[in-house]
């Protein structure tokens, strides 16, 4: 190498430039025997290498790479600079650059020789294959030299080495295993299944973050997640978040500071988010979105098993006393079925089938339908536990089918029920036989189920502290039963629907107002309140235990009822097709807020907004109640009087339902965002005022107080 002092100072420096070349990550560079690593180069190629070093670098170099007057070729300088970068760049800059001031000098064979030097030296071992001449054969490839990690990514000064970037202790690590004791009682920071405890109330005993201080909730951070109508709630054990996204991926992620911790990333083709997921001993519960429920390892997120379900799964897993409960079953056409399979394997146990044939219990409430094409009653959200009474509970869809509602029975004994569909189940988990059920809408014509969150708490009943289920369904009616025996108790009215027009108050049974039953072959439009989405739908309401209140985010609409014409498709098979439209008389307020004193049977406050709600409610011990709406809002209300008492505009829709948890002794509030979902885009048409999010950024954001 020509010794020109101008020249060798041009190189000193430039050495330190970025190399060129930015590509994908290459296989073969996992760690080798004894420590080296590997990348293809052979000793030939080494000692040809050599050759040329000595013959032209050694000179400034020195002999041994480290010891001249030109800067270090092999150590922590060098391999901190060329870390993650690609031989490609290495060679082009060698070529560029060497000999100084006769650049281009050698042939590029000769080029490719010295980086294989260069490479040994920093900790490659020679091998079998040879660095290939081509530079599309290795602009692929990544150097990741031991002990080194990321690149320095610009010019430092000479001999200057980066220190590693400080990471905080992996969480994980610290993961206790989630027993049945923990899912019973959970620890105050930690939400450990869909609404934190088994028993649905969505409500969380932290109290750091109240209405006093609420305005002062700061994003601490984000992050984020694969696009798509994010829909799942994420679960915290022991300072770790676990959060589902897009296609079933799963980020596990530092609750504290979000670093990620670790992805899984299932197949291709896995479907949409899981709407929740299960967490128990060491494994963390999902459906995957192809027919299949399966365990991954809450630690490392390695798929340890998967087990295939009788049909598509929309809800996710309740984990109890080692069983798996998933219920399956949420398309047109599709039977609703209660599954249950053992956590070390996913080995079925036992299967209770929510269509029951002629002859069985419930079989002859199908009117004159053969067994063969009765369908529907899906279970499309998860089910709920109490350990007292050792029952599992869950809810039941509709029927699609539901032209046969509009004409006569003519078999004797037979009715309309339609059973087990819009019930309540209560199932013993042990051996899958049902205790007890209630039908809250027999007969269901127009698709306003009752397939969501069971809640379960005590209330004083007739002077006697009895323990008490409350659900809602779409038409927006609150019903309570007795968790232990199914009787009907009472009924609260949101205020929207006007297709019921009387409750029995005995049984609860729904009477129906018949102008408003579409029959096949008609012309006429019929007007229904509300529309298929339903005042509410599975976006879960959250009680505040001690109160005694229940919180329900809600929206008001109408649906019109037309014959569907040729061409057109209807989603029920009695012909119509729905059309959603303001209420009567609308003001323009779409969604609310809305509380309800179940102690006292009333509704305790109503708040209004323009916006339609998406998401779910999340209550606290604070006197805070949390939810989102259309406009990427997402607010906390007070929960004595319904007042809005802070807001936050996000990237966009929140779909999914808050939760809040804790570590070191600061409570976080977290909220998932992600247009698609039929709560989003169900109300679009009524407020075309509120713009969808022009470039959809699924996420997941963090708060807390200062």
């Amino acid at each position: 190498m020509t010794r020109v002092l101008p020249g060798f100072i041009i190189v000193a420096l430039l050495f330190r430039a970025i190399g060129a070349a930015q590509a994908p990550q290459a296989a073969g560079q996992q760690g080798a025997p004894g420590g080296r690593a590997r990348m293809p180069l052979t000793s030939d190629q080494v000692q040809k290498g050599k050759a040329v070093y000595d013959a032209s670098c050694a000179s400034c170099h020195g002999t041994n790479l480290t010891d001249g007057i030109a800067p270090s070729l092999a150590g922590g300088g060098f391999k901190a600079h060329w870390n993650g970068q690609s031989p490609a760049a290495l060679r082009d800059y060698v070529r560029r650059q060497m000999p100084p001031g006769q650049a281009s000098l050698l042939t590029n064979e000769q080029y490719t020789n010295l980086v294989t030097l260069l490479l040994k030296e920093n900790g490659y071992a020679p091998g079998e294959v040879s660095l290939p001449t081509d530079d599309t054969a290795v602009v692929t490839m990544r150097m990741q030299f031991p002990g080194v990690r990321g690149s320095s990514g610009g010019p430092l000064a000479l001999g200057v080495v980066l220190p590693a970037w400080p990471k905080t202790p992996d969480p994980t690590q610290r993961l206790t295993p989630v027993t049945d004791e923990m899912l019973r009682n959970p620890a105050p920071g930690d939400w450990l299944t869909w609404r934190r405890t088994q028993d649905g109330l969505g409500f969380s005993p932290l109290n750091q973050i109240t209405e006093a201080n609420v305005s002062s909730l700061r994003l601490v951070w984000s992050h984020t997640l694969v696009q798509g109508s994010n829909l799942g709630t994420p679960l915290v054990h022991d300072g770790v978040i676990f959060v589902a996204s897009a296609g079933n991926n799963i980020d596990a992620i530092d609750a504290k500071t979000g670093e990620l911790i670790w992805t899984y990333k299932p197949e291709a083709g896995a479907g949409a988010s899981n709407r929740n997921m299960a967490l128990y001993d060491n494994q963390l519960y999902l459906t995957l979105g192809r027919g299949s429920v399966g365990a991954l390892d809450a630690r490392t997120g390695k798929l340890l098993w998967e087990s295939k379900l009788p049909a598509g799964a929309s809800g996710g897993p309740l984990v109890v006393n080692g069983k798996i409960f998933q219920g399956v079953g949420f398309f047109p056409g599709a039977h609703g079925a209660m599954q249950a399979l053992d956590t070390k394997a996913g080995a079925p146990l036992w299967r209770w089938s929510a269509i029951p044939k002629t002859g069985e219990p419930g079989g002859n409430t199908w009117g004159d339908i053969p067994d063969d094409k009765r369908n529907g009653a899906g279970i499309w959200t998860t089910a709920y536990f109490d350990h007292e009474l050792n029952l599992v509970y869950f809810g039941t869809a509709n029927t699609y089918d539901t032209a046969w509602l509009a004409l006569p029975t003519r078999t004797p004994g037979v009715t309309k029920q339609a059973l087990f569909t819009n019930s309540t189940i209560a199932l013993n988990p042990d051996t899958g036989k049902v205790a007890w059920y209630f039908q809250h809408q027999a007969g269901d014509p127009f698709d306003l189920d009752y397939a969501f969150e069971r809640m379960i708490l005590p209330l004083s009943i007739d002077g006697k502290m009895t323990k008490v289920l409350v659900t809602m369904g779409k038409a927006g009616v609150l019903d309570a039963v007795d968790a232990a025996t199914g009787k009907y108790l009472f009924s609260l009215d949101a205020g929207v629907q006007n297709f019921i027009t009387r409750i029995d108050p005995v049984t609860g049974a729904k009477t129906i107002d018949p102008r408003l039953i579409p029959a096949p072959g008609e012309e006429k439009v019929r007007t229904v309140c509300p529309n298929w989405i339903g005042v509410k739908n599975w976006l879960p309401g959250a009680i505040n235990p001690d109160s005694k209140v229940a919180f329900v985010a809600g929206n008001e609409s109408c649906m019109d009822l037309k014959p569907v014409y040729p061409g057109e498709t209807a989603a029920l098979s009695s012909g119509v097709m729905p059309q959603t439209r303001p209420v009567p008389n609308s003001d323009g307020r779409y969604g609310r807020m809305q509380a309800f004193d179940l102690q006292n049977r009333k509704v305790l406050w109503t708040e209004r907004q323009h916006a339609p709600m998406t998401s779910g409610v999340l209550a606290t011990a604070g006197g805070v109640v949390f939810s989102g709406a259309l406009d990427q809002m997402f607010s906390a209300y007070d929960d004595k009087t319904g007042k809005k008492i802070w807001s936050t505009r996000l990237s966009d829709v929140p779909s999914s339902a808050p939760i809040t948890y804790m570590v070191d002794g600061k409570q976080y509030v977290a909220m998932v965002v992600g247009f698609g979902s039929m709560q989003s885009t169900g109300f679009v048409q009524l407020v075309p005022d509120i713009a969808t999010p022009v470039r959809p950024s699924s996420s997941i954001y963090v708060f807390a107080l200062p």
